[in-house]
């Protein structure tokens, strides 16, 4: 009987010992999708001031912004410490994705268009 019993609390410990374990990874997940809305948001606010983007081009921007910023390369920079503004890092290298810049032009008009290219010609 005693075995049994000890055979039964060792499952019932493995089993919250996997539930914690998947609650730390989702906690993780949701952590690590907050930063990139919030750097997201960053861009965004950045890009709207240079692109005077309206309110439906920023949705969409973030959109594009958040595919970037889950990609490898976006990640890798997000967990570099960098001595300048990490949204300043991300947000020339963005400049510089030529996906991006493609997809991000066929939101906007035609004036938007070329101050983008001036932009991210620097």
């Amino acid at each position: 009987m005693r075995k049994i019993l000890v055979i039964v609390l060792a499952l019932a410990g493995m089993q919250l010992s996997a539930q914690d374990s998947k609650i730390n990874k989702e906690s993780s997940f949701e952590q690590s999708n907050s930063i990139i809305d919030k750097l997201a948001a960053d861009q965004v606010v950045m890009l709207s001031k240079k692109l005077n983007l309206t309110k439906p081009q920023q949705k969409l921007t973030t959109d594009l912004i958040i595919k970037q910023l889950k990609s490898d390369k976006f990640q890798k920079i997000m967990a570099t410490k960098h001595d300048d503004n990490q949204s300043e890092v991300i947000n020339r290298t963005l400049l510089e994705v030529p996906e991006f810049i493609l997809q991000l032009t066929e939101l906007l008009s035609e004036e938007q268009t070329q101050v983008l290219y001036k932009i991210s010609a620097r």
